[in-house]
């Protein structure tokens, strides 16, 4: 094998790896987003108050774009949507709640 095709198999494994490590941060990161989440939620949940949060409370807070809290909440088993409506049924915004439970999206 020459120097080129030696430099050219090296070059496609460091590439490969490189793409690797980039993908495994990326989904330990949107883990870390998710736990953090739900202990947020959890956190806030009390007697007299469901702990329902909006988007923009939950992006100030975990310091988290509005798409990241959105992936970290369709990846969880703990958090819940709650569409608020208007009179005529349209959606006037989505709170996020944590449910104890596994399997709790209906509502």
């Amino acid at each position: 094998m020459g120097t080129i095709e030696y430099l050219s198999a090296i070059s496609g494994i460091v590439v490969a790896a490189a793409a690797s490590s980039k993908s495994l941060r990326r989904k330990f990161q949107e883990i870390r987003q998710r736990k953090q989440l739900e202990r947020y939620l959890k956190g806030e949940k009390g007697e007299l108050d469901n702990g329902q949060r909006t988007s923009a409370h939950l992006e100030a807070k975990l310091k988290m774009t509005e798409a990241q809290v959105r992936r970290a909440a369709f990846g969880s088993d703990y958090v819940r949507l709650v569409r608020k409506t208007d009179r005529e049924g349209f959606t006037k915004c989505i709170l996020f709640e944590y449910k104890s439970k596994k399997n709790s999206r209906e509502g």
